[in-house]
């Protein structure tokens, strides 16, 4: 198996060093601007400009090479797993080294005693899934309680999430904070949508150790606001937002660049999860749900 690496990595071809310099320059720039954590920010520049001043890039570099160097600094100054260097179109087609988006995926349905049922699954990237979430929201108007599954749930991006919890929370309310490096903060308010909930149909979100991100802010918020029961297990713990940024023609930076918190007790997620009001082991945490609804009903 090591033989067989080897050869894998002696098979790639070695970046220009123009690319290596900038892509280098540009991480050291991205982490100065855009970092999360201040604390964390000016040992990282520190390092990685000595580095690039001493000659540490110089030589033959391959992008998975380049790619174990560069996390492994970044590691060892910010004991930070969130960055991650990954590949451009273009470069190659190994899944190890490239970008991977589950196809998103809505099933919506009407089950017995009125109860609606909406499971989220894979990646929600793209705007216009903001449609699909108003017309399943449409459908499901009449439910006299929601049960909406996460346990598979994917990527997704800020604007999504409002979106989402719009339907839930009156229009203008703040919900949330948003942490960013150098201090910064922004409110998240909900705001105004086609097909909003209404507020006397009980929620319920089911989730699973899978659920991360984005979804765990919809999953805390709707918690902490009293307007959703959480059924399962607890979640990853992920209470930060990742960017993309590119540093190169082949190379792209995933970094924490905000953070979560509740808009009044300024508190979140991060590490411990978002813990469920009932536990339940994943596999049956809908059929333990539907007990509770129907019992409720």
């Amino acid at each position: 198996m090591l033989f067989t690496a080897l050869l894998v990595q002696a098979s790639e071809e070695s970046l220009e060093q123009q690319e290596i310099d900038k892509a280098v320059a540009s991480l050291i720039r991205a982490v100065d601007q855009h970092y999360l954590y201040d604390e964390k920010r000016e040992k990282i520049v520190e390092y990685l400009a000595t580095a690039l001043e001493n000659g540490e890039f110089d030589g033959h570099f391959s992008f998975s090479r380049l790619k174990n160097k560069l996390e492994s600094m970044l590691f060892s100054v910010s004991k930070d797993s969130s960055f991650r260097i990954i590949s451009r179109a273009g470069l190659s087609d190994d899944s190890e080294t490239s970008d991977i988006i589950l196809p998103g995926a809505i099933q919506t349905q009407l089950i017995e005693n009125d109860i609606g049922y909406l499971a989220i699954d894979g990646d929600f990237i793209s705007d216009s899934w903001q449609t699909e979430i108003s017309n399943a929201m449409a459908f499901l108007s009449e439910s006299k309680a929601l049960i909406i599954d996460l346990r598979t749930a994917g990527l997704t991006s800020l604007p999504f999430s409002q979106y989402f919890l719009s339907h839930f929370i009156p229009t203008d309310q703040s919900f949330a904070t948003l942490t960013f490096g150098h201090g910064k903060t922004s409110p998240i308010r909900s705001k105004s949508v086609a097909n909003p909930l209404k507020s006397d149909i009980p929620l319920y979100i089911v989730t699973s150790p899978f659920v991360a991100g984005s979804w765990e802010f919809v999953s805390y918020t709707l918690k902490q606001n009293k307007k959703a029961t959480i059924v399962g297990m607890p979640t990853m713990g992920l209470g930060f937002m990742t960017s993309t940024t590119p540093l190169s023609q082949h190379m792209s930076l995933i970094m924490a660049y905000a953070a979560f918190h509740h808009a009044d007790i300024n508190e979140s997620w991060k590490d411990s999860g978002v813990e469920p009001d009932i536990h339940s082991e994943s596999k049956n945490a809908i059929d333990v749900t539907l007990e509770i609804v129907n019992s409720a009903l």
